[in-house]
């Protein structure tokens, strides 16, 4: 398959994968440790801690609406059993950005979606955080360039129940496919495709941050499973010359922390807001809380300046077309003339019948351009006569 680089630099994107929260203990959203109390007190303090230092809005994505319920659910009644005071971690999250949940519904989406643009726009916060699902709304579709993304939290890999019919047959299917005996050597076995779904769909949701070549952001990794070398080969291509892996927390923090110190220091008016790219009016956040360009929009219908100026131009591009159309009449008349004179065998006259015809082509022409004022119009008085001495053309070997 064709993958491409980015057209983005170096230091536009901050990548990490994550392997330990800040008490050690491993991040691993598989299926034996997400239940475990030790591992949602130490996701929900990671959280904290990045919604402490990334700037505006930031999304976290779960493995299903499953987890994130349940995740939530526990950081909203509980703490960490490290922490110094009695908030729980849910409270904790609130006080750096306005949290805002992904709807299992369809219809309430939009609701969330305006929710977490307002929310953003709350001048007594730092942003919000939107919580969402691999392969939800929020991961396919949906823009979230400059302040509506600044960074992007990958809490699992969303694998398929591999108890489903046809999950389980696929695999099936893959294996007896990819057997030695067999003469396709680079077959897909059920692991390898298995493994490559998910991946798929984690690439999907981390490319909401990155929207045009002035944005700038974060992913980060938070499970241990993102440094096995089989989860970063199934990575984005893009992505792979950014991807550090990093061993200690702290660590973590003092190079995000330095890197949107960095960039906040850039001014944005040295960025060309031209070279962005739009999304949909149907997919993405509303605008007002992406930059304040509007004021570089000119209504043409409202500006009579410009109105006039592309009047202007535009009857300039008709009179050379005319003037080009004038050219050809001129010459194929010419050459219409002078076969006439050459006596060439087979020259007949035109017929009464075709030159009454064209006489009353003619006719019309000029009536209409009496009726019009004397102003002839672009290309018709001139297509007529165009037409007619092809006509004529014609007549004379009739």
């Amino acid at each position: 398959r064709l993958e491409n680089p980015h057209v983005i630099s170096q230091d536009q994107i901050w990548v990490g994968v994550v392997p330990v929260g800040p008490s050690g203990h491993p991040l691993n959203s598989s299926y034996r440790t997400r239940e475990t109390v030790k591992y949602k007190q130490e996701l929900g303090t990671v959280i904290v801690n990045f919604a402490r230092i990334v700037p505006d809005g930031l999304l976290v994505f779960f493995p299903s609406y499953s987890m994130m319920d349940k995740c939530i659910d526990y950081w909203k009644n509980r703490n960490h059993e490290h922490s110094v005071d009695d908030s729980t971690i849910w409270q904790r999250m609130c006080k750096h950005k306005q949290p805002v949940i992904e709807p299992r519904q369809s219809s309430n989406f939009p609701n969330a979606i305006e929710d977490y643009a307002a929310k953003l726009r709350d001048p007594s916060t730092s942003g919000a955080i939107f919580f969402a699902v691999c392969r939800g709304k929020v991961s396919e579709g949906l823009d979230f360039a400059d302040r509506a993304g600044r960074a992007v939290i990958v809490t699992g890999m969303p694998f398929s129940t591999p108890t489903d019919p046809k999950v389980r047959l696929k695999r099936e299917y893959l294996d007896k496919q990819a057997k030695p005996s067999n003469k396709n050597p680079k077959a897909l076995t059920g692991e390898e495709w298995y493994v490559q779904q998910a991946a798929r769909a984690v690439n999907q949701a981390v490319g909401r941050v990155i929207r045009h070549r002035h944005d700038y952001g974060a992913i980060i990794y938070c499970d241990e499973r993102f440094v096995w070398p089989n989860y970063q080969s199934q990575m984005s291509y893009w992505l792979k010359p950014y991807i550090k892996c990093y061993s200690k927390y702290g660590e973590v923090v003092q190079t995000l922390t330095r890197f949107f110190r960095d960039k906040v220091c850039v001014d944005p008016k040295e960025m060309d807001s031209n070279d962005s790219v739009t999304p949909p009016a149907d997919k993405c956040l509303p605008q007002e809380i992406l930059s304040d360009s509007d004021s570089q929009v000119v209504d043409l219908i409202d500006n009579a300046t410009m109105h006039g100026q592309l009047k202007e131009h535009t009857l300039k591009s008709m009179r050379l077309k005319k003037a080009k159309i004038a050219d050809v009449s001129s010459q194929l008349k010419h050459n219409v003339e002078s076969r006439a004179l050459t006596g060439n065998r087979g020259q007949q006259s035109t017929p009464p019948s075709k030159r009454s015809t064209i006489e009353q082509a003619c006719e019309k022409n000029e009536a209409i351009q009496e009726r019009c004022g004397g102003q002839e119009s672009t290309t018709g008085p001139a297509f007529l006569k165009l037409s007619c001495i092809i006509i004529l053309n014609f007549g004379y070997f009739y």
